[in-house]
């Protein structure tokens, strides 16, 4: 997938409306950047995407927070990032549950990398450009790679005013 310019929030908000329909029950979005580069505001949006109320906050001190769909799914948001390595038995113990019944982004994921490695897992790298400006590269599991870049590029030709956007990759 190419690198996608999200010059704005409302492109972020498009960006994960675009992936939001191609997400399945047990898939798992490794969240990739600096801090700052904008996975909790992704996460934010996807949630809203699935049609979730409830704010997203990051979960950096409480690891792991539960945003509950109207279809009674849920969207689970763990933040890793004070993992000093992979998890052992006991500590992933505690964070499994937010992997079962719904969608999972987690941010700094290297920690439980060897604990998800038989789920659907989608990557979402991120990188803060300026303030309110980023760029994402996404992967998504193999038998839904082409649904995200048509979904994609879809809503970049709406964003766009129907212009082709495949030649700029970017969500306005």
């Amino acid at each position: 997938m190419p690198t996608l310019a999200l010059p704005s929030l409302e492109a972020t908000e498009r960006f994960a409306a675009a992936v939001a329909p191609l997400l399945r029950d047990g898939d798992v979005i490794e969240l990739i950047g600096d801090l700052g580069a904008g996975k909790t505001t992704f996460t934010g949006a996807l949630a809203r995407a699935l049609g979730s109320f409830e704010p997203a906050r990051s979960p950096t001190y409480t690891v792991a927070h539960r945003y509950e769909l109207p279809d009674g799914r849920w969207l689970a948001h763990l933040d890793c990032y004070r993992a000093s390595g992979p998890l052992d038995a006991a500590a992933w113990g505690d964070v499994e549950p937010y992997f079962d019944g719904g969608i999972a982004c987690v941010e700094w994921p290297d920690a439980i990398r060897p604990w998800i490695a038989d789920r659907p897992t989608w990557r979402v790298q991120l990188a803060l450009v300026d303030l309110g400006s980023r760029t994402a590269r996404v992967e998504a599991p193999a038998d839904r790679a082409q649904a995200l870049v048509d979904a994609v590029l879809d809503a970049a030709r709406g964003a766009a005013g129907g212009a082709h956007a495949s030649d700029r990759h970017e969500l306005r």
